[in-house]
């Protein structure tokens, strides 16, 4: 197989490239998803599958560089699942819970209605339905609260903000589910697997893929310092206490249950990924 993997150096992208280590990994400069040039190779090369996780993932700066969000997250994955589409050549992409308002009060399953609230999950939501019109041979992969122990993320900054003796406030009102980058790589390599496999390829179409664990923030930084060892006191607060410019999702768990009867999500640990990351970070 010839795999593409786009966005190969980020968070996600650096755990899939683990499990993957044959996948032709071109940096942002070599291949930038918004770039019409660019992609048109996609249609040339045929491959045997394409895996996009490039992303704008800064969602509060999205608030005043919607151009620039659009740019990646939704002009690139239709312009990617167009030349797919020409080349005869999968595609599985990565979207976001950020497609819902929050409102719910149950976890979202794959055919609920769709209501971004800021710019991040507009543009994500563009990008998901570029792809549905351009080609019916896609995966698009929704996660949530992704860590890892690549770059950036979450449970990162609150580890470093306690061991540098700082307060620690955290939104005691939102709930979702955190997601460690490992299962969401091991879902792709597994989808990967089942093309391989043309006799079991899993159909086509969105899936949820996230952690089994359901809290807030606030629970998930306490249990980021539990498993570290640091006794730091967390203080919860409101949303209304830490405004940021863009909106985020009250409730946004998701139902993963459909990529479970597929067969492609792994059982992972939610301590035991912790752990994996903070060893890596240390």
């Amino acid at each position: 197989m010839r795999v593409l993997l786009l966005g190969g150096f980020g968070m996600l992208g650096s755990e899939v490239a683990l499990r993957m280590p044959d996948a032709e990994r071109p940096t942002v400069s070599e291949f930038d998803v918004s770039n019409p040039e660019h992609v048109a190779r996609v249609a040339v090369e045929k491959y045997s599958l394409v895996i996009n996780c490039a992303a704008y993932t800064a969602v509060d700066k999205a608030e005043t560089e919607p151009d620039a969000a659009f740019a990646t997250n939704a002009l690139g994955p239709g312009l990617l699942a167009r030349a797919c589409s020409m080349a005869g050549s999968p595609l599985i992409h990565i979207s976001t819970d950020y497609v819902f308002d929050g409102t719910k009060s149950s976890p979202y399953v794959e055919s609920d209605p769709t209501n971004p609230i800021c710019e991040y999950g507009d543009s994500k939501l563009a990008g998901e339905e570029g792809i549905r019109a351009a080609t019916s041979a896609y995966w698009i992969l929704r996660t949530s609260w992704l860590f890892g122990p690549f770059g950036q993320c979450f449970p990162r900054a609150i580890l470093k903000r306690a061991r540098e003796g700082g307060p620690l406030k955290v939104v005691s009102d939102q709930v979702g589910c955190p997601t460690p980058t490992a299962l969401v790589a091991t879902t792709i390599a597994n989808l990967a697997a089942t093309i391989a496999d043309s006799s079991s390829t899993a159909e086509y179409g969105t899936y949820h893929v996230c952690g089994n664990e359901v809290m807030t923030w606030h629970q998930f930084a306490k249990r980021v310092l539990a498993v570290a060892g640091v006794d730091v006191d967390v203080q919860a607060i409101t949303t209304e206490d830490w405004p940021t410019p863009a909106r985020r999702p009250k409730y946004s768990v998701l139902d993963s249950t459909k990529a479970h009867r597929a067969g492609i999500v792994p059982e992972i640990n939610l301590d035991d990924e912790l752990l994996r990351c903070l060893e890596s970070w240390d």
